[in-house]
């Protein structure tokens, strides 16, 4: 879903704003940083994914920031629609 909700940002944003894109790179780097800062605080740093061919970090795999932009990009995509 995060290469299909891409393939959507580049693609059908036709007015010359960047606006779909814009919020699929900060659905990502907001899903990325929760997770970080999570694994910074001691009271919940009791949890690891699972390891996965692609690795942010030992503890973070690309996955996660994914599956973050596809429960963020596409909600926000449709309350714009819905409000436009």
């Amino acid at each position: 879903l995060a290469f299909v909700s891409l393939a959507h940002a580049v693609t059908s944003d036709s007015s010359g704003k960047r606006r779909l894109g814009l919020l699929w790179v900060a659905s990502f780097v907001a899903g990325t940083m929760n997770d970080y800062i999570f694994m910074l605080l001691p009271v919940v740093d009791n949890f690891w994914q699972a390891q996965a061919v692609f690795m942010l970090t030992p503890r973070m795999p690309v996955y996660i920031p994914c599956m973050y932009n596809a429960f963020m990009h596409w909600p926000c995509v449709a309350a714009a629609r819905v409000f436009r």
